[in-house]
């Protein structure tokens, strides 16, 4: 008995802390998670102690791996256990590397607060970063050794992610 409240306990921290995610990105090009400073020192199990425990995706052979939360919207990867990326759906365009359900957290960019309605127009209120066209409808901005990338469908914000270079 013990063990299943032990498990149920668990479970429910899980849920609320990926569910109640509240992301920021700052004008220093610093990424907090749940008031955390997260970067590419960031270990997997940071990530864990932060939102609960993913599922992993998919794992490459050259050791990326990619975990999702399936039912918050949220997707990372990881390479020699430090975090190269995290990123959050909005409105599934059908990339795999994405869950297909929305982000139910908060994300705020500068003083932007984004949600499943945000336009490219949000891109021109963001002061401290320049995005540019990568390719298709997808943007990336740099910010010192990080990159933000952000995609729409039909003007509207599909995934954002925020990318950290290894070291």
């Amino acid at each position: 008995m013990k063990k299943l409240i032990l498990l149920l306990l668990i479970t429910f921290s899980t849920s609320f802390y990926a569910q109640n995610a509240r992301v920021e990105f700052n004008k220093n090009s610093e990424l907090f998670i749940n008031a955390q400073l997260v970067n590419n020192q960031t270990t997997f199990a940071k990530i864990v102690e932060l939102l609960g425990q993913p599922e992993l995706v998919k794992e490459s052979k050259s050791g990326v791996k990619n975990y999702t939360y399936a039912n918050q919207g949220i997707a990372f990867k990881v390479y020699n256990d430090k975090l190269t990326m995290i990123g959050f759906n909005y409105n599934w365009d059908g990339d795999k590397n994405f869950p297909s359900t929305s982000f139910t957290g908060v994300a705020v960019i500068g003083s932007v607060q984004l949600d499943n309605n945000t336009n490219k127009e949000f891109m021109k209120k963001i002061d401290f970063a320049k995005f540019e066209l990568a390719f298709m409808d997808v943007y990336i901005a740099k910010a010192l050794n990080n990159a933000i990338m952000v995609g729409f469908k039909n003007d509207k914000i599909t995934q954002i992610s925020f990318e950290f270079k290894p070291e």
